[in-house]
């Protein structure tokens, strides 16, 4: 893309702001009512439906968990 220094740093503010303003728009109704992640997944996508979410996000924590170590593993001893 050969942006400059500022234009990337505009760039990463910008996404910044956006994803933030999503994840406070996200956090709004288990904040605001107290109720979890699980709640608030069964009121909008059914109680057959949540099991797509909480299956993606065991799998993504399981991704997570087990790629950094690695990759940092690799980075620091190769």
């Amino acid at each position: 893309m050969h942006m400059s220094w500022w234009e990337a740093t505009i760039a990463i503010i910008a996404g910044n702001i956006i994803a933030n303003i999503l994840v406070v728009m996200n956090s709004l109704q288990g904040a605001y009512y107290h109720v979890g992640f699980p709640v608030v997944n069964r009121s909008v996508w059914g109680m057959w439906g949540t099991q797509f979410v909480i299956w993606n996000r065991i799998f993504l924590s399981i991704i997570w968990c087990t790629s950094i170590p690695s990759l940092t593993f690799y980075y620091l001893f190769s």
